[in-house]
């Protein structure tokens, strides 16, 4: 029987970039999303603060070696890591990913899923993008 590989699904938001600094307003990353968390139904714990209130930044090439290493120990396989790819001549969000690739030793494998949307921003409270 083959080993079940556990794939852990990686958001690279937790950095800040140009284009969300113009949209959302500048230092925008999706800590601020986890901050402004509100709950939706009874029980539910909501914002949630990251361990030891480590409101990491996923630029930061050693806390993504960190995370890898946290993966690795906790025998997760690799990341399935998110990539947002708008047009050939824009693709955001991949600082994570160029981290990893550019890490001889990171410690657990990596492939990206792409996220191929409209980006409707459904999720947001913005007007008008419901």
């Amino acid at each position: 029987m083959k080993e079940t590989k556990i794939i852990a699904l990686y958001l690279p938001q937790f950095h800040c970039i140009p284009e969300n600094d113009e949209f959302w307003g500048k230092g925008f990353t999706d800590w601020k999303t986890v901050k402004n968390a509100k709950p939706i139904y009874s029980g539910h714990i909501q914002p949630r603060e990251p361990l030891d209130g480590n409101y990491y930044d996923l630029s930061e090439k050693h806390n993504v070696l960190w995370q890898a290493n946290l993966a690795k120990e906790a025998g997760i396989y690799g990341f399935g890591v998110y990539h947002y790819w708008f047009n050939n001549e824009k693709n955001l969000l991949t600082k994570p990913a160029e981290i990893m690739r550019d890490t001889e030793d990171l410690g657990v494998k990596y492939f990206f899923v792409w996220d191929n949307c409209n980006w409707k921003r459904s999720w947001s409270n913005v007007p008008g993008n419901e």
